[in-house]
């Protein structure tokens, strides 16, 4: 193992110098990657080098206006017009435009902070909305009332519990079963608590159960879900 380390390392060493003093930075950097390519087996050529992004693909700001900070977003696989954005104070957003305008979701409901937001990956009309901005960046942050859904592409809203967790970090919707809905609770922030950690349910939000609880002084922060064990 130490000899292939050495002699990785004195191949890099070799294909610099090989490049030449007086070559331009781009184009030493390209050439090094040429000559860094692995071999096929038995001595065949290179793969292709991959392509480059293109050079004007940057972010630029597409609203919404006069919403305050984002802490999260969603979308629907293969169809990159429609967005969900949530705002630290100002509910939620949604444009089927790809940003071209946007439309208010939330306005109705007792808590505008938004901590979290996620889609059914099976049917796009089913969406969650965590409240309470997890990340506590001031002590005034807003807290939440619970975990909300729409079944009707976030068009109406109902409150389907856990009321007193106080903030929501993450919503991890089963790929295949909708009614299976994973909700990381963060807690109020302010103290020791029981509502905390992962809760979940099986009918839709009807029941939660705890399924992952260390102790009053630990919330949850993240959540994600592998294909594999779905």
């Amino acid at each position: 193992m130490a000899r292939t380390r050495t002699w990785h390392m004195w191949y890099v060493v070799a294909a610099a110098l090989a490049i030449g003093v007086g070559t331009p930075p781009e184009a030493k950097r390209v050439a090094a990657a040429e000559q860094l390519q692995p071999q096929g087996r038995g001595g065949g050529p290179p793969p292709m080098p991959q392509t480059m992004a293109p050079q004007d693909l940057r972010f630029r700001y597409v609203g919404p206006p006069s919403s305050g900070r984002f802490i999260t977003a969603a979308g629907i696989p293969g169809d990159p017009t429609v967005v969900y954005a949530g705002a630290a104070s100002g509910g939620v957003w949604k444009t089927t435009n790809a940003g071209t305008t946007w439309e208010p979701m939330f306005d109705d409901q007792t808590s505008q902070s938004i901590g979290a937001l996620a889609v059914a990956p099976s049917d796009p009309n089913i969406v969650w909305a965590g409240t309470g901005e997890a990340c506590v960046i001031r002590p005034s942050d807003i807290m939440g009332d619970g975990i909300y859904k729409s079944t009707d592409a976030g068009k109406t809203w109902r409150n389907m519990g856990l009321k007193d967790t106080g903030r929501f970090a993450k919503v991890v919707i089963h790929p295949s079963d909708p009614s299976v809905v994973y909700a990381c609770a963060l807690g109020r922030s302010t103290g020791p608590q029981d509502e905390r950690g992962v809760f979940k349910t099986t009918d839709g939000g009807q029941t939660w159960s705890r399924a992952l609880f260390v102790n009053g002084e630990t919330g949850c922060s993240g959540l994600s879900m592998e294909g594999r064990w779905c």
